[in-house]
């Protein structure tokens, strides 16, 4: 018989479950706190005090997080952390992955959601490319050339991209380099079209957990079931709200909808361009204070109302025609489209009337985040090319 201990496939953890105790989440929170301050990951020795404040064993919570592959040092792996699960130097940096966003909500905007966009802009630079017959053709991703093609995403955002992106199983393959003036360029492999179809955070990570999965495999020697990541209608289940008094000095900052450096480009918008935005800016910044309070027939209203309000502002008559004849990018014309199968719900909140049976619209009943962000973004486009006498 095999002794299990000598079983590589025995060290193999296939469960990134969101539903963390309240020690994992408390030091999650710290790690993302830390950095939606300062735009930067802190390092270990300030975790391990905060927790110390706590009579928490950082160090044993660290090792204790979900994670999919093999937690030794054999094989990929892919968790809530980039940092390993086994001991660290005080001035190590600890940062989170693109996953902790679904425990950790309020990272979405600040974090997940500009890497996804980014993630698409690689992919779309990657599919796009002229490939010669006689010479190899690389690929980069240029700093300069993110923030003139993405103006919504934050400075901060793109200064701390290349660390990110070397996180990521997805995007740390190929080259990069740092100028002396902070601009860089981070070469795309072929390997980034496997996340095509990722075009929402949880579909992000049940890819990423996939590939993992499937990587694991050739470096163990005993086939195993493969991954148990929790599922909901093929899909990754939703964060669980956990019932913990976060103290004030942890308290989550208010979840968004509409991303926020969006509202603000926006608002400046406003100014320049024949159109009043007062109602549109409004209805958003509505929309954005009914999701923060889990209130799902304002936001299905509201959001209704925002697509209905803009095409004219495109030049067109309806949302339908917003779709069709406005130039969208490959990625950003296919979050919008996703917008159109949005308007049954809509309907349903707007026309149904009363009935015996109970209502069953909820917040997940909205369409993801990017595909309105995406929306906002050709809207705010359009604004800055139109002339305020035109």
């Amino acid at each position: 018989m095999t002794d299990p201990s000598s079983d590589p496939s025995s060290d193999l953890s296939t469960d990134l479950s969101t539903d963390l105790t309240q020690d994992q989440t408390i030091l999650l929170l710290t790690i993302a706190h830390a950095y939606m301050l300062s735009g930067k990951w802190p390092n270990w020795q300030y975790v391990v005090g905060q927790l110390d404040q706590r009579n928490v064993d950082a160090e044993e919570i660290l090792r204790s997080l979900p994670r999919v592959g093999p937690r030794g040092a054999l094989g990929p792996s892919y968790g809530f952390t980039s940092a390993p699960q086994h001991s660290l130097n005080d001035e190590d940096q600890v940062s989170l992955t693109i996953a902790a966003a679904l425990p950790i909500g309020e990272l979405r905007p600040y974090f997940a959601e500009p890497f996804l966009r980014t993630l698409h802009h690689m992919i779309d630079l990657q599919r796009s490319a002229i490939f010669s017959p006689t010479e190899v053709t690389r690929v980069w991703l240029e700093s300069g050339d993110l923030a003139r093609a993405m103006p919504s995403l934050k400075p901060e955002f793109i200064n701390a991209l290349p660390e990110i992106l070397n996180g990521e199983l997805s995007t740390r393959r190929g080259s990069s380099s740092i100028a002396a003036d902070g601009s860089w360029r981070k070469e795309v492999t072929r390997d980034i079209q496997q996340y095509r179809q990722a075009t929402d955070l949880e579909a992000y990570v049940a890819t990423v957990c996939e590939i993992v999965d499937r990587q694991a495999r050739q470096y163990t020697a005993t086939p195993y079931s493969g991954t148990s990541i929790p599922r909901l209608g093929g899909a990754l289940h939703p964060p669980q709200t956990l019932p913990i008094p976060a103290p004030e000095s942890l308290a989550p900052a208010p979840k968004t909808y509409i991303d926020t450096a969006l509202m603000e480009d926006l608002e400046r918008a406003a100014a320049p361009t024949k159109w009043s935005l007062d109602k549109l800016i409004s209805m958003a910044e509505e929309l954005n204070s009914n999701y923060a309070d889990d209130h799902p027939y304002a936001c299905h209203m509201l959001l209704r109302a925002i697509v209905d309000h803009i095409p004219p502002a495109f030049g067109q008559k309806t949302f339908d025609h917003v779709i069709n004849n406005h130039s969208w990018t490959r990625t950003d014309g296919a979050y919008v489209k996703k917008l159109r199968e949005y308007r049954y719900p809509a309907d349903d909140v707007l026309h149904r009337q009363i009935r015996e049976s109970a209502s069953r619209i909820s917040m997940e009943d909205l369409p993801a985040r990017p595909y309105v962000n995406a929306l906002l973004q050709g809207l705010l486009d359009v604004l800055k090319t139109t002339p305020a006498s035109a």
